[in-house]
């Protein structure tokens, strides 16, 4: 797709930077494939430092995220490097005033970052890999990410969007001597002196809170995943847990401060290992409707033992016996019978702001109005403003979903049109703006690369294909009707080929008096719709040739 293409280097290639040569690694498993890492919004690669023999990370923005604001962020975020956990803000943008020559080699490097390379596995890989845990390991762990973000808590610092893939435990390779826990994916970092990102971070799937459905960027907002974390590594050590677990996290996204199986077993894990302070910690966190609800990092830093000998350890097989069972009487407890007594009210508030920050607005509709028909609209005011707002956003979620369907059926630009209107009306007048704003971004781009095929149709109807070609640079390669006309066009551009060969053949033929071999190939010629005008007279001539030479040849026979 021309300039907007993944950069795909080659094992052993070479780019310079700033003096200094780096050579792309290749992959552990596959020797011949560059050893990258993608995410949702760019490939890290890691690439040898030939002098130093050391290696770095070459961050590589996909299009829609390749910012200008990424220098102004590195360049705010640099000193926050001699910070345990947060070495990767040691970071060279590559940009167009400094790096010139690089780029005009390889243009989607534009704002790529080159930081250190952190070895180690992730979270995300011990918990799919259900990598065991010694009790002291997984306490270690804790206490590093207790560390780490306490320290960032009192500088008034927070990640934003926290997940086991963007914590790297190089612990569990150099053990408690190395450096133990590391921090990556830090361009939406919250500090006072840091810009706010244009997108902002909603939290990943088995660690946001309900208030990160509209995006986050403050102080607080690593407190709830950070909780979740904490206690997914104190509890791992624990076989119960560790084959409780949903997928690339210990809990499924939709289960998030609810009050399930799998809440049950790590809070009883948790109690048994460590002790109820811990425990507590967990559930606070677990039970907080806003962020400031949650325990702070300090006081989980405080609250976690020395060693593993400190905490409070029974005999596992007794519990193991009961543990089941343990879990179903406090689910049936924790569910009252009969609605409209406080535990209930409580419950019922709890699951609405649960389901509004999944933006399952017809649901949260539902426990609103079971809520109103026991306690009446005077009483609940908090839950009648929910109720409205929730009821709006069906109805505004409705409209882009449509307009968004019908633009991607369609590819025509006046529908991503008609959908970046309504993402961008959406957004006026919604506090989800920061989805809504992504739907906008999308559907921008959307429109223009639309816009762009359907010239570009025009063009090569008008048999203007260089011009066609060139606007069809500017699309993506895996554009769908981009590619019907960049078939089209090469089918014409084909068909042009054979017409000007057919034409030579023709022509060939009739100069070596070949008048039946002139005829017909001047005929497929007009098969493939070549210059009437051209092919006809050809055909005719040929016609007369044939015919005055059979005309000669029986006036000599006679």
């Amino acid at each position: 797709m021309g300039n907007t293409m993944d950069f795909q280097p080659e094992v052993g290639s070479e780019l310079h930077i700033e003096g200094v040569v780096y050579r792309v690694s290749p992959n552990p498993q596959v020797q011949w494939v560059p050893y990258g890492q993608e995410g949702r919004q760019a490939t890290v690669y890691q690439l040898l430092d030939v002098k130093e023999a050391a290696y770095k990370a070459l961050k590589v923005f996909k299009a829609r995220f390749r910012s200008p604001q990424l220098v102004s962020i590195s360049e705010n975020i640099a000193p926050l490097a001699r910070l345990p956990g947060l070495r990767v803000c040691q970071r060279l943008v590559l940009s167009p005033q400094r790096h010139a020559d690089l780029l005009r080699a390889h243009t989607d490097l534009i704002y790529a970052v080159l930081m250190p390379w952190i070895e180690g596995p992730t979270w995300i890989e011990v918990i799919t890999d259900q990598r065991e845990l010694t009790a002291e390991q997984s306490l270690h762990l804790a206490r590093q990410l207790a560390r780490v973000l306490s320290t960032m808590e009192q500088r008034r610092l927070a990640h934003c969007d926290l997940s086991g893939a963007n914590v790297i435990l190089p612990a569990l390779i150099d053990g408690e001597s190395g450096p133990g826990l590391e921090l990556v994916d830090v361009e939406q970092l919250y500090g006072p002196n840091l810009d706010r990102p244009t997108l902002l971070p909603a939290g990943s799937p088995g660690y946001a809170h309900v208030e990160a459905g509209h995006g986050i960027w403050q102080m607080d907002a690593d407190r709830f995943a950070g909780a979740v974390m904490l206690s997914e590594m104190l509890g791992w050590c624990d076989e119960r847990v560790r084959s409780a677990a949903w997928g690339d996290a210990y809990f499924e996204a939709n289960e998030l401060q609810e009050k399930g199986t799998r809440y049950h077993r790590l809070h009883e894990a948790l109690e048994r290992q460590w002790g109820p302070k811990i425990s507590s910690l967990f559930k606070r966190a677990w039970r907080s409707r806003t962020l400031a609800d949650c325990p702070t990092f300090g006081e989980w830093l405080v609250a976690l033992p020395t060693s593993s000998e400190a905490s409070i350890v029974d005999d596992s097989d007794q519990q193991a016996s009961s543990s089941d069972i343990q879990v179903a009487e406090v689910d049936q407890a924790e569910e009252p019978d009969v609605p409209g007594g406080n535990e209930w009210l409580d419950q019922m508030r709890s699951r609405a702001y649960v389901l509004s920050s999944r933006r399952q607005w017809s649901d949260v509709v539902a426990v609103c109005d079971q809520i109103l028909s026991e306690f009446g609209e005077r009483e609940q005011s908090e839950i009648v403003l929910m109720r409205a707002r929730a009821q709006r956003m069906s109805e505004v979620e409705q409209r882009v979903d449509e307009a968004w369907n019908q633009a991607v059926e369609s590819g025509r630009a006046e529908d991503w049109e008609a959908c970046w209107k309504a993402a961008r009306i959406a957004q006026r007048g919604s506090p989800d703006s920061g989805r809504f704003k992504e739907i906008g971004v999308q559907a921008e781009e959307e429109m223009l690369w639309a816009a762009a095929v359907e010239r570009a149709q025009d063009l090569v109807d008008a048999q203007q294909w260089e011009d066609a070609v060139s606007l069809l640079d500017s699309v993506p390669d895996d554009h769908m009707f981009a590619a019907q006309v960049r078939a089209d066009l090469q089918a014409e551009q084909n068909r042009q080929r054979w017409v000007a060969k057919l034409l030579q053949e023709a022509e060939a033929h009739l100069q070596a008096g070949a008048w039946d071999d002139a005829r017909v190939t001047a005929q497929k010629g007009l098969a493939l719709r070549g210059d009437p005008e051209i092919f006809e007279a050809l055909v005719q001539r040929a016609q007369r040739e044939k015919e005055r030479d059979q005309a000669v040849a029986t006036y000599v026979q006679e």
